[in-house]
């Protein structure tokens, strides 16, 4: 068996998944699936891989998101590094991977999720981390000036009126920042909130951003497990606990 370092990684709510919810493989189907990955990924079969994959294929905030099997390809290495690959070509597909109900089958602790297809890598590579610090400085460079200050980008999402993004600014407290859908970031927000809090909601990774304004709640939902056709994100404003302002939103990271 292998042992996994986990990483800080903005997917890491999948790896929430309850104890009492995995089970060791025991579906022949499963293990072929799992088998049939790890020997793709022993003898790097990236083209046989990219047609195996769910686009897309999200990677953490602020590197863009895997959207097809060109980029897949290209993108390959730079997901699935030695350190990555060595530990799924070492797995052993029955005690490292378990089964998680309707949520797909996971590798350790969330390094990676399978369903027939890949749909989940939960690893960030030394050649992504650079590239998320360059994209984070360039970030920086076009925000309006009183909002580059944060540690961490967490993401950004879209409402039929708004421009939205959510900042980790200290440890376990986020900013919520906004504009009108029509402008740049580098101009004035309308709206900073500060001292937001995250809550997770059940096993599967759903979890809400919560920031409040004296009467006014601010809550962004982001919805990683929802039903079909549902948004993956929601905005919703209350007034002393009476709902105000309710949107779907789209999640985006370039």
């Amino acid at each position: 068996m292998v042992k996994l370092d986990m990483k800080r990684y903005t997917v890491f709510i999948l790896l929430l998944v309850c104890n009492n919810c995995l089970g060791q493989l025991t579906n022949s189907s499963d293990k072929k699936i799992v088998s049939n990955f790890i020997n793709l990924i022993r003898t790097d079969q990236v083209s046989k891989l990219s047609d195996q994959v769910s686009y897309p294929l999200k990677r953490e905030y602020p590197i863009p998101s895997v959207r097809n099997r060109k980029e897949f390809a290209a993108r390959y290495k730079e997901i699935f590094d030695d350190s990555l690959k060595q530990m799924i070509i070492h797995s052993d597909p029955v005690q490292d991977w378990s089964h998680v109900g309707w949520r797909g089958i996971m590798f350790l602790q969330g390094a990676v999720w399978l369903d027939e297809k890949l749909i989940s890598v939960n690893h960030q590579s030394i050649a992504e981390k650079r590239k998320k610090e360059k994209l984070i400085l360039v970030d920086k460079k076009n925000l309006f000036a009183s909002v580059r200050d944060y540690v961490r980008p967490v993401l950004m999402m879209s409402t039929s009126k708004y421009k939205i993004r959510i900042d980790e600014v200290q440890s376990g407290k986020y900013r919520y920042v906004s504009w009108p859908k029509a402008s740049g970031m580098s101009s004035k927000p309308d709206l900073v909130l500060s001292n937001g809090e995250v809550e997770f909601s059940g096993s599967g990774g759903n979890h809400s951003y919560r920031f409040k304004s004296g009467p006014y709640t601010y809550v962004c939902d982001i919805l990683v497990i929802s039903e079909s056709g549902a948004p993956p994100a929601k905005l919703s404003v209350t007034k002393s606990g009476v709902t105000v302002l309710k949107q779907n939103a789209t999640t985006f990271v370039n």
